[in-house]
């Protein structure tokens, strides 16, 4: 159904495939109402030969911790994973803030987030990138984070 040599660079998310997986075997109204579902139907975006993407930013997380935004081409950090052994992935792994300004790449010049060039060349955006943040977090006022069983301390 998608036609060859198709491409796209709209975002879309993980949590997108339920969504669309139920719409295109026609069963969208299987869809729990009674709880949050993030998804998007990206049907549309998948079939459509010049199909747009419907998601305005992917958010990002290590446990509860917000750790960073995509949204256009940008990759914005707020919260990096600091290895402090090499070698030791999350064993010795701690979550930190980036400081005064988040940590900003653009991933179609810098797509290995070299160089982050947030305080000079994203002024413009980082406004408008943290009103889509704001707009994230307050969903969870209605519908708050649950306890996923981790069991730490």
């Amino acid at each position: 159904m998608i036609a060859p040599g198709c491409e796209g660079d709209g975002l879309i998310d993980l949590t997108d495939f339920l969504n669309t997986s139920l719409a295109l075997v026609g069963k969208s109204g299987a869809i729990p109402s009674e709880r949050y579902i993030d998804g998007i139907d990206q049907s549309s975006f998948l079939l459509a030969d010049k199909g747009e993407s419907l998601r305005d930013a992917v958010f990002m997380y290590s446990e509860n911790n917000l750790m960073a935004l995509r949204w256009m081409e940008y990759k914005i950090h707020f919260k990096v994973m600091q290895q402090h052994a090499p070698r030791r992935n999350l064993d010795q792994t701690t979550v930190s803030d980036v400081g005064m300004s988040p940590w900003v790449y653009n991933l179609y010049t810098d797509p290995k987030e070299q160089a982050s060039s947030g305080h000079s060349r994203f002024e413009w955006g980082l406004p408008q990138a943290l009103k889509r943040v704001q707009r994230h977090l307050a969903t969870f006022a209605d519908y708050p984070s649950t306890d996923i069983g981790l069991g730490k301390p």
